[in-house]
């Protein structure tokens, strides 16, 4: 109790009233510092991913896998060289099965390099996004389907996109409603 007293003396003797409007004891986080989901970073061009990623290796069904709701799938600036294309090797060939998406989730690709998903002939589609998931890709290639390069039930932006070489059923129908 004396160290109260105390401080309401100094509070006193400082000019305080106790009228003042209360101050927070801690400033309010502001919006911009509150964290949003981690990156996860493709290291490989490889599609033999267990659904992990680890310090030493990430594919891209891999990081698809480990990507947090809202979070961003982007790829390390050494993962081709700067300038690459596909024709030059810049390509992750899928091996058995779609590329699928159920969840709200950012594909970046890389400014400094041009990278395709290709369906290697055999994988259709090469992406799949699931009803109900919001999906946004940007600065990639998607090809090599024998079919469709993407079945969308879901939510797609593609920003930067292009869709080469892919098939097309013969129910495949563009409509614009």
């Amino acid at each position: 109790m004396p160290l109260i007293r105390s401080l309401a003396v100094a509070a006193l003797a400082a000019g305080c009233t106790g009228r003042e409007p209360a101050m927070p004891l801690a400033p309010a986080t502001p919006a911009a510092a509150v964290a949003s989901p981690a990156a996860v970073v493709v290291t490989s061009l490889l599609d033999d991913g267990n659904g992990t990623c680890t310090g030493a290796k990430c594919t891209l069904r891999d990081a698809l896998a480990t990507a947090p709701e809202g979070g961003d799938v982007t790829f390390a600036s050494s993962l081709c060289p700067r300038r690459a294309t596909p024709a030059t090797g810049c390509v992750i060939t899928l091996r058995g099965a779609s590329l699928t998406v159920g969840r709200r989730v950012q594909v970046v690709g890389s400014s400094n390099y041009a990278l395709a998903v290709d369906g290697g002939a055999v994988v259709a589609p090469v992406l799949a996004v699931s009803a109900g998931a919001v999906v946004t890709m940007s600065n990639l290639t998607i090809s090599g389907s024998p079919l469709s390069g993407v079945v969308n039930h879901g939510n797609l932006t593609l920003k930067g996109v292009a869709l080469r070489g892919n098939g097309s059923s013969s129910s495949a129908r563009c409509s614009t409603a």
